[in-house]
């Protein structure tokens, strides 16, 4: 007869260990190598872990275990044998669509869910398919007589992957523009969590996407425009991709690649909930449903001279679709809607905002800021009331009302914007400080620090022709000045005086 003793290991840290003979509880344990002999059995408790410097070797059972408050992980940087069973665990929300993967090289071949149950994307067809594959993400249904029937511990039994290498594909959807071409689900292939910015990636865009069953939100993580975690809106990520965790990623051409290794990108990290370097200048805009806070979506505007305000790559991501009862907002240019847009704020003062939600809703807009050494004024337009409204100091509430037209009812304008004035009058230096103006497609505005400041304008050419002229009616005020480049004089008038101010006025 053997006797079994049981004992708990906590933040240990020695070479190597060998473990015979016993049942053993792990919550923090860091070896060299680490031998598993056969009939010993180690847990692994939710939010705990295993650090092995060295190989691990495995003849007993070794039990990764999970529920709804986190998840275990075990991290590998030599290799891994087994003769025995391991097990990863994941707790998975009685919501809908889970999107999931496997850590094991045998993938879903022993698993605790029905495995026929489970589909991954052929990005090449356009189309969901049932096949099992190391490394593949699959969304699995959880309720009646799917994937699993109620919410619960998810398990996968095999021999852990040390390495990764994703099958990815790449086809373009004529009927779609970028948004629509080249996706991919890929799954995080080991048994610790993983970090995206430390993967190699090949014509792959620097963005992934995670379905979230319990809110209907699409969650983004782009790495190349923020540096670290996002720091707040309820529909970001934070670069961490949890054990067991599916997430999509899109493909620029045939020859994408996106690989990794546990030893190099594997992380024993715990952060990031499983969804069943300094930041720069940025600004989240924020929209959610004064009946009910649940309904909400948020994105982000980032400073960044490098971008373009279309889709880069390198830094933004797209804007995916939540589900049918949430809102989606977005910015919006050439039709391309991004959920993280890194732009230039200098040259792109003027923002385009996209929003649909729920008909007859009533919204509120909030405007949160994230600032490195500056200080952003953020105006509101909207067009469908024909009105500024400074989101800076106060949230703004709307109707989901009324609006038809294909154009964007919302427009941000971001102070530290291109200055158009060349104004050095020292007479001028106190007003000034009062005001700025700044260019925006066919468009110059004059923002006010208080309405009134100015009654009238007159926008004259170098040589004293008058282009435009009218009244000063908004605290910001849209001047149209379409097919108008080079050096103009914008004249100034208020009860006091006049200010003329020279502008530069660009294609």
């Amino acid at each position: 007869m053997r006797v079994y003793e049981k004992f708990i290991l906590k933040h240990m840290k020695t070479r190597n260990i060998i473990l015979f003979l016993l049942s053993v509880s792990v919550t923090g344990l860091n070896a060299q190598d680490l031998t598993i002999a056969s009939g010993a059995t180690v847990s692994i408790e939710s939010g705990s872990y295993i650090s092995s410097g060295g190989n691990l070797s495995n003849s007993g059972t070794l039990t990764l275990g999970a529920d709804a408050n986190g998840y275990s992980q075990i991290k590998v940087d030599g290799t891994v044998t087994n003769s025995g069973t391991i097990t990863q665990s994941q707790y998975l929300t009685n919501a809908g669509y889970a999107s999931i993967s496997s850590p094991m090289a045998t993938d879903f071949a022993t698993t605790s869910g029905d495995n026929t149950k489970m589909f991954y994307y052929d990005g090449s067809a356009f189309a969901w398919r049932t096949s099992d594959q190391a490394g593949r993400g699959y969304f699995a249904s959880i309720g009646t007589s799917v994937f699993a029937t109620s919410a619960g511990t998810f398990s996968v039994t095999g021999t852990p992957n040390t390495s990764m290498t994703h099958s990815l594909s790449y086809s373009a959807n004529a009927a779609a523009n970028g948004s629509g071409t080249g996706w991919n689900l890929v799954g995080n292939p080991y048994t610790c969590s993983l970090s995206w910015a430390a993967m190699t990636k090949t014509d792959v865009n620097d963005a992934y996407y995670v379905w979230d069953p319990a809110t209907s939100l699409y969650k983004y993580y782009a790495s190349g425009a923020i540096s670290g975690t996002y720091l707040s809106a309820s529909n970001t990520l934070n670069g961490i991709i949890p054990p067991m965790q599916a997430i999509w990623v899109q493909t620029t051409s045939n020859s994408a690649a996106l690989s990794s290794t546990m030893a190099d990108d594997g992380v024993l990290d715990n952060t990031s909930t499983f969804l069943s370097k300094t930041n720069p200048d940025n600004l989240i805009l924020g929209v959610v449903a004064l009946n009910d806070s649940s309904v909400n979506d948020a994105m982000w505007l980032i400073d960044n001279m490098q971008a373009t305000t279309g889709f880069d790559g390198s830094y933004d991501a797209w804007k995916m679709d939540n589900g049918e009862n949430q809102p989606n907002i977005s910015s919006v240019f050439n039709g391309e809607e991004m959920a993280i847009n890194a732009l230039d704020f200098v040259n792109t003062p003027v923002i385009p905002v996209a929003f649909d939600g729920p008909a007859k809703w009533t919204y509120a807009f909030s405007l949160e800021q994230i600032v490195n050494g500056a200080s952003y004024k953020v105006t509101l337009e909207d067009k469908h009331l024909d009105l500024f409204y400074d989101i800076s100091s106060k949230n703004y509430t709307f109707e989901n009302i009324g609006w038809d037209s294909d154009d964007p009812r919302f427009l941000l304008h971001i102070k530290g914007a291109q200055l158009l004035s060349d104004n050095n009058d020292a007479d001028d230096q106190d007003i000034q400080s009062d005001y700025y103006i700044y260019q925006s497609e066919d468009f110059i505005y004059l923002n006010q620090s208080e309405f009134g400041l100015f009654n009238t304008y007159t926008l004259y050419s170098i040589d004293g022709r008058i282009m435009t002229s009218g009244r000063v009616s908004n605290k910001l005020q849209p001047i149209h000045a379409p097919y108008l480049t080079g050096i103009y004089v914008l004249l100034l008038n208020s009860e006091t005086g006049s200010v003329k101010v020279k502008i530069n006025l660009l294609k």
